[in-house]
């Protein structure tokens, strides 16, 4: 039975999001991108093998002031045209993105870029709590037409339709842990929290879903059961 009380709401619980989303992508990477990232998905040779750069990603995270991020992600893939692309991932779990979030993307760019030579890097973003706003995919540091200027895709899972994700659903598996996630983002102690849970779980047999993803994405919609 699931616990939802929280025994420290004063405490940010960013904590108890950070994993589940970094096990979501590693289990269905190509459904994610499907569904929050669709014309870099499109530009992807996906009968080639994707590789997660865990050890590079922490080459550039171990030594920064950045901070560890558990989320973020930092992928191999290969264009339909053969060329090698590297997909930054950052997943914001904050309940709110801070004013330097721009800036650390900026900070992640440049030191991929910096440490790794001129492969061509795809920055991509995911708010899980948050809305976006309309500078939200932009870092500048500029004056008079000058400076820096840093655009990067983003993305906030709250400005998704819940019905247009259940719809979804049907054959994108991410669209499963995005509800569910949206279902865990309500307030502690919500009745309908549970209830949109239980409905979330009979998704998956509604659509008929493989024993092997059901076990699977059980883990991410009630990680106590």
């Amino acid at each position: 039975m699931t616990d939802d009380r929280d025994p420290n709401p004063s405490e940010p619980r960013a904590a108890d999001f950070d994993s589940p989303w970094k096990e979501a992508i590693d289990a269905y990477f190509q459904p994610f991108m499907a569904l929050f990232f669709p014309t870099v998905h499109d530009r992807i040779d996906w009968t080639r093998p994707y590789e997660f750069l865990d050890a590079e990603l922490q080459r550039i995270t171990g030594d920064s002031e950045i901070g560890r991020r558990y989320a973020d992600r930092l992928v191999k893939v290969y264009s339909r045209e053969g060329a090698e692309l590297w997909l930054f991932l950052h997943i914001e779990v904050q309940a709110q993105a801070d004013a330097r979030f721009p800036e650390r993307m900026f900070q992640y760019y440049y030191r991929i870029y910096d440490r790794f030579g001129a492969v061509e890097i795809v920055s991509l973003a995911l708010l899980t709590n948050d809305r976006a706003g309309p500078d939200s995919g932009v870092y500048r540091r500029e004056h008079d037409g000058f400076g820096v200027r840093f655009c990067f895709r983003v993305q906030a899972l709250p400005d998704w339709n819940e019905d247009e994700l259940t719809r979804r659903a049907e054959i994108n598996p991410f669209a499963v842990v995005a509800l569910a996630q949206l279902a865990a983002h309500r307030r502690v102690g919500d009745p309908e929290r549970k209830v949109r849970k239980g409905e979330i779980i009979a998704l998956l047999y509604r659509y008929r879903y493989a024993r092997d993803d059901v076990l699977m994405l059980l883990r991410f919609i009630d990680p106590q059961r």
